[in-house]
């Protein structure tokens, strides 16, 4: 069976339009279970509540056809108000003819014919009739289904309101075994149970008497005072704040005084890594060809550029061809700053293309190193400053594959810069790589320089400052260097007269 989706009307499977309201069934929602009545999705072949077949031609819908379905019989007796007394239904209604009613019939067998009375004035005793049976006087009993509907009217307007109903309704209605009877719970009122608590345990019990004798204890009128000094101006402070800024500027503008040989020149001794360094690369002979690539960014040109002035200088010296690339944005512009400082010191790069020339910036990391490593012309097509092919340039011509250098010099301000150069290059051309790095970059970089992957390695400005005491010898100068000496000196003098100050003091307060 199909429930209609118009007027929820039960209609066999194989009917494609509803008899009851004339519309169609193809839309149809729910099918009607033959063995327990309930509703269940069109799309469902079993009964979601027991399990029977829903598809029509099957077997257990054919035995679920057979089956007879219980009546409904109330798990718990209905409430007393509900229940219709069964002297009131003894009692004849208005509107009811005398005629084919259990009522009627009920009075026509209690009252004696005139052959009973008859009999009973003579004393005499109807004999039975044997050929009576009592399946024939229960054939003459009025059936209940041939009793006319007028005849079930009641004063009740419950009873009408259900005799009105239409069959389709009262068919739905009669599923009355879907439903679940109402708990006694549901039917009373509410009732808050009061929370019940545990005893008390002896930490929450002290915590509350506790509470109690703080909260009842009156305030103490004998709290102690704060006193609140006004702050006193001293005037030492104040002039050793002044004192302190003069003695700063004053060792800012010493490089301007001294010029740079007051300090440096005299107290200076180069390391045995900036010396190493100054060997290697004055061991180069004239015309010799190197690869410098400037990997640092503008904020430590402060800390880099000094180690690049002194390297230009030495290798401008030694006439030596600079090849300068970068793998930086930004190294191509700090490259040009430093080749026009060092041009207007020395005549060897000051033409440009005959001596050194700048390839330009190769993007790319690891993956455009080995290109770079295995041929120049694939990494470079043309030059940065003049735009034209490398074998144009005196500095670059006969120049093929980085096996032709005489060494590679990498100024980095990151270790992962100066890693890719010695697992991408030096592992596959075995040139010689020379690293000027900065001071926070040098201590990661020392097992490299321990295992011999890097042939040198100079971090930060004071090795700067050793590296050029090493490699110009008397004739190199460092305007910084008189700075920072001067700094120093300022240092260590605030320090013992700040001490002296405050163990002076303390002996007073004593005393």
């Amino acid at each position: 069976m199909i429930v209609c989706p118009n007027c929820q009307h039960h209609i066999p499977d194989d009917v494609e339009v509803c008899s009851n309201c004339g519309g169609s069934l193809e839309g149809f929602l729910y099918r009607l279970c033959p063995a327990c009545g309930a509703l269940s999705p069109a799309q469902n072949t079993f009964c979601h509540r027991c399990l029977a077949e829903l598809k029509p031609g099957g077997a257990a819908l054919k035995a679920a056809q057979d089956e007879t379905i219980a009546p409904f019989v109330p798990t718990e007796p209905l409430p007393a108000d509900l229940l219709i007394a069964p002297d009131a239904l003894a009692q004849p209604q208005a509107g009811i003819t005398s005629e084919q009613t259990p009522e009627n019939a009920a009075a026509d067998a209690a009252e004696p014919t005139e052959e009973q009375t008859h009999a009973d004035d003579e004393g005499e005793q109807p004999a039975a009739d044997d050929s009576v049976e009592p399946a024939a006087v229960a054939a003459d009993e009025p059936d209940a289904a041939t009793v006319p509907a007028a005849a079930h009217a009641s004063e009740d307007p419950l009873t009408d309101l259900a005799a009105s109903l239409p069959d389709s309704l009262i068919g739905d209605l009669a599923q009355t075994q879907d439903l679940l009877p109402l708990e006694a719970a549901v039917a009373l009122p509410h009732r808050a149970h009061p929370p019940t608590f545990g005893r008390p345990g002896e930490t929450e019990q002290y915590d509350a008497e506790l509470f109690a004798r703080i909260s009842a204890e009156p305030a103490s009128l004998n709290e102690s005072r704060h006193v609140v000094l006004q702050r006193q101006q001293r005037l030492l402070p104040a002039i050793g704040r002044a004192l302190l800024y003069l003695l700063v500027l004053l060792a800012a503008l010493t490089p301007l005084l001294t010029g740079g040989q007051l300090f440096t020149s005299q107290a200076m001794l180069p390391g045995a890594e900036a010396s190493a360094l100054a060997t290697s690369l004055n061991a180069l002979p004239a015309g010799a060809h190197l690869l410098v690539s400037v990997d640092y960014d503008p904020a430590y040109a402060g800390e880099l550029d000094p180690l690049t002035h002194t390297l230009l200088r030495q290798l401008a010296e030694r006439e030596v061809n600079l090849v300068v690339m970068s793998t930086r944005p930004t190294g191509m512009g700090l490259a040009q700053r430093a080749f026009g400082v060092v041009s207007e010191e020395t005549a060897a790069y000051q033409t440009y293309g005959e001596r050194h020339a700048l390839v330009g910036y190769l993007a790319g990391n690891e993956a455009a190193l080995r290109t770079l490593s295995g041929s120049i012309d694939a990494a470079f097509k043309q030059d940065y400053v003049k735009h034209v092919p490398l074998s144009q340039l005196a500095a670059t011509e006969g120049l093929a594959t980085l096996a032709e250098f005489d060494a590679i010099i990498v100024l980095a301000d990151d270790s992962q810069v100066v890693r890719r150069w010695i697992e991408q290059v030096h592992s596959r051309t075995q040139r010689p790589i020379y690293a000027l790095v900065s001071a926070r970059v040098k201590p990661l970089l020392q097992p490299y320089l321990s295992s011999g992957q890097l042939t040198a390695l100079l971090g930060g400005a004071s090795q700067g400052a050793e590296y050029s005491a090493a490699s110009l010898g008397s004739a190199w100068k460092l305007a910084q260097g008189d700075a920072y000496v001067a700094y120093w000196g300022v240092l260590v003098l605030v320090a013992i007269v700040t001490n002296i100050a405050w163990v002076a003091r303390k002996r007073t307060e004593r005393s």
